[in-house]
């Protein structure tokens, strides 16, 4: 496959904020009088839709319930968000697919505004032909996005590969019929990332010859 385009996945993929989402979730569960949480905990059990995950944590809630949880918790993200850095290697991969004239895309299960002010943030925008996030607090949607993404920008997916660090990533990828790397410096540990059809990749240095 030449790769002509990539649509890159945003946390934990291009932003190394795991840590941060276990300190956001562990004030959280606090509040409950629920278990706190480890870095290899998360990475062993975070899941998507997120309602699952917190679930698994021991939240009991309505809907409602969840939709103000949640929203305190991504309230608490935002005012943390510009902590973590980059994912080691994050500009050279970016900086040598740009040189490879391969078109950069970002999309995220992040909420587009949050999506948008974190990416510009980082000044890294300018590699990116189009950044899109979802319409919703909950994560949900992303499977649509990258196909109305792909139809805007006219691209086809025997020359595009989404690279990301959750199984998410893997059904977006399907979504489109696109090729798939997955990383394992992330919010999923390398075990759980068993996708028979994608590139696993122990950092985003190990791209760089994915993409020749």
């Amino acid at each position: 496959m030449k790769i002509k385009n990539i649509i890159w996945d945003w946390n934990g993929t291009l932003i190394n904020d795991a840590y941060l989402f276990v300190n956001i979730m562990n004030t959280t569960l606090i509040k409950q009088g629920l278990p706190e949480i480890s870095l290899a905990d998360y990475k062993n059990n975070f899941c998507f839709p997120i309602q699952k995950y917190w679930k698994k944590l021991g939240f009991k809630f309505t809907k409602t319930q969840f939709d103000t949880m949640n929203a305190s918790f991504l309230a608490l993200y935002r005012s943390k968000m510009k902590e973590p850095d980059l994912q080691p290697h994050a500009l050279d991969v970016l900086s040598f697919a740009k040189k490879q004239s391969i078109k950069q895309f970002v999309l995220s299960a992040s909420e587009h505004n949050l999506l948008l002010e974190s990416v510009r943030f980082y000044k890294i925008e300018h590699f990116f032909v189009d950044v899109v996030g979802v319409d919703n607090l909950n994560a949900e949607g992303k499977e649509l996005l990258a196909k109305n993404l792909m139809n805007k920008h006219g691209l086809i997916g025997s020359e595009t590969v989404v690279i990301g660090d959750t199984l998410y990533d893997e059904r977006v990828a399907a979504a489109i019929s696109a090729g798939l790397f997955l990383v394992a410096c992330g919010h999923f540990n390398k075990d759980r990332l068993n996708v028979k059809r994608a590139e696993i990749c122990n950092s985003l240095i190990d791209i760089i010859p994915l993409l020749v």
